[in-house]
Order: C-alpha cells, then structure tokens, then sequence
C-alpha cells in the first residue's frame, strides 16, 4: 500500500460508501489524509450509514459535515441523506453547494420544504 499513487489511495477511498469510513481511513496515516484532502472525489453522509448522527444537534451535524467537506478541495460529487433533521440552515446549505461547485449535489432531509428549497438553490448554482 506504501508505494500506491496518493491519486489512486484518494480513487479508492471515493468508492467507500460512509463518510465516516473515509475519515477513519484517512486517519490511518500522512498519505492517506493527503488523497482525502485533494484527491476524493465522491462524498457520501447517511444517517443510515452511522447511527451516531441522529443523536447530534442539526447545529453539530452541519459543522462536521462542513469540515469534512471543506477538508476535501477535489469533490465531484456530494450526498447528505439525512431522517430526523429539522432542516439545515439555508447559509449552511448554500456553502456546501458552492464549495462543492459544479458537481453532482444530492442534499435530502425528511422536511420536504426543506428539499424544494434545495432544488431551487442548486438550480440558481447552474
């Protein structure tokens, strides 16, 4: 594994499924944190995928999605699925978006108010 490509470690670890497993993976040394700081291109959070998130405040959940998306400067595309939140904060949602910026945005929460102010904001994004 020492002598992958950073490129080819940041490949692999896009095709993790959890955001949470690309963290962890990223913790596991320099090179690792180096291909999921400039290399990752996909970004998957789930409520489903870590059971943990439920018991966070919306407020919590939004600044460590932001830093871990901030963290990761090559994302192509980004997921949130999200039950059980009362809404991000349309600030919040709208830096994701611009950050992330002409990549592929699914942002879904249970509040569908919420969803169709998304799809207005990604559409004003293109």
């Amino acid at each position: 594994m020492d002598q992958l490509p950073v490129e080819v470690i940041g490949n692999i670890l896009s095709h993790l499924r959890a955001a949470r497993d690309v963290v962890i993976a990223s913790a596991t040394c320099r090179k690792w944190r180096q291909a999921c700081c400039k290399h990752l291109h996909t970004l998957s959070f789930s409520s489903k995928d870590w059971p943990i998130y439920r018991d966070l405040t919306t407020t919590r959940l939004e600044i460590l999605i932001t830093q871990t998306i901030f963290q990761s400067s090559g994302l192509q595309a980004l997921s949130i699925l999200m039950e059980d939140v009362d809404g991000f904060s349309a600030s919040t949602v709208t830096a994701w978006l611009l950050y992330t910026g002409n990549s592929q945005h699914c942002i879904i929460c249970q509040d569908y108010a919420n969803v169709t102010f998304l799809k207005y904001v990604a559409a004003q994004l293109k």
